[in-house]
């Protein structure tokens, strides 16, 4: 389909993959900025890193919370980004913020469970079925999350995420039968992810490092994979994304993390702005991401992706091996009073939900 030169699928993808060229690879604008401001007085430099592509909106929110903390701290902490994967790939940026090199990442459930493995909890299929549902169980159980990721020496100050993640592919698929025959990435580490394609008879799938997915994709060594609309287009796995299975599997979410030590170590007035800064960058990013999304899946589908939608009987099917993985995982991967407590506020968020379709409906509420 031809596209004008305002459409805005053109818009995003220069904005994605054009503009991030006229950058160097580690500098941003908050160290373009922050070089110029700070004066005599030596900065506390803050190592930060994502897989997050330069040019992305996660990029753009990092360098833009990055100048925040450099002005409210007049000057005092400056943060440097390091995005696109150049300190490897999430596991390899956790064990660099263990030795020092790194002071701070923003990392996925990889990452994240490389540090508490009880935070893959998070990641089953099928758990969330709205983004309401996932705001109010990370903000009931983030103290909980704090809580444990402290106890391993790091420190959680706020979540972030990739999205509702689905499965998108090169090769037409329109059931179950079809799954086993294709090729999917895994992302190496990722054991819910493994277990979902385990249950769906994927067993063909090739773990690769994150770094490694777009040439894999390329070649036809894989030809099929898990991400959002938005990350599918941001990380340039777009031409590969033919055909995407409709609802969305699982949710992504993410987490800013430090080294504990270090943090610590900063100034307890300059630490205050630093997590202001921070939390108050979380929501902007989320809500970015999630408008983002939107404008992704129009964009693909104008640019002839096709949506799947297995038959009901077959996604009943699907939905009955997916919700069973949850129990099977339980005191494997997580415990299962954590499964539990993620359960039990969930269905706080789908109690009220189904009030109001009473109350709307002239029934009385239970």
């Amino acid at each position: 389909m031809k596209t004008t030169a305002h459409h805005p699928v053109k818009i995003l993808i220069f904005l994605l993959f054009l503009a991030p060229a006229l950058w160097p690879p580690s500098l941003g604008r908050a160290d373009s900025k922050n070089a110029k401001g700070a004066g005599a007085v030596e900065p506390i430099e803050i190592k930060m890193a994502a897989i997050a592509p330069q040019g992305s909106g996660w990029a753009d929110c990092g360098y833009e919370a990055a100048e925040r903390i450099f002005e409210n701290t007049k000057g005092r902490i400056k943060v440097t980004w390091y995005l696109g994967g150049v300190m490897g790939d999430e596991p390899d940026m956790v064990k660099r913020m263990r030795i020092g090199q790194l002071h701070g990442s923003v990392l996925t459930l990889i990452g994240l469970g490389q540090i508490i493995p009880e935070i893959r909890v998070l990641q089953l299929p099928l758990l969330f079925h709205s983004p309401e549902e996932v705001d109010h169980v990370l903000l009931r159980l983030k103290p909980t999350f704090q809580r444990l990721i402290e106890k391993k020496r790091y420190v959680l100050l706020d979540w972030c995420e990739a999205g509702f993640a689905r499965l998108f592919s090169s090769r037409s698929f329109t059931g179950l039968d079809d799954l086993p025959k294709l090729t999917p990435w895994v992302w190496t580490g990722e054991r819910i992810g493994e277990a979902m394609l385990a249950a769906l008879n994927m067993t063909k799938g090739i773990p690769l490092p994150f770094a490694e997915v777009l040439v894999a994709l390329q070649t036809g060594t894989v030809d099929s994979f898990g991400g959002s609309f938005y990350s599918t287009v941001a990380l340039q796995w777009h031409p590969h994304a033919k055909f995407a299975l409709d609802p969305a599997m699982a949710y992504t979410p993410g987490g800013i993390v430090m080294n504990k030590r270090f943090y610590d170590e900063i100034p307890e007035d300059l630490r205050q702005h630093f997590y202001t800064c921070i939390n108050e960058f979380a929501p902007k990013l989320r809500d970015l991401i999630r408008s983002s999304e939107e404008v992704a899946r129009r964009g693909l589908l104008e640019r002839g992706m096709k949506l799947v939608r297995f038959a009901p009987e077959e996604q009943s099917e699907l939905e009955k091996r997916c919700l069973a993985i949850h129990d099977q995982l339980a005191d494997q991967e997580y415990p299962r009073w954590l499964l539990e407590e993620v359960r039990a506020a969930i269905q706080e968020v789908r109690g009220r939900a189904g009030q109001s379709e009473g109350e709307a409906d002239g029934i009385p509420a239970r």
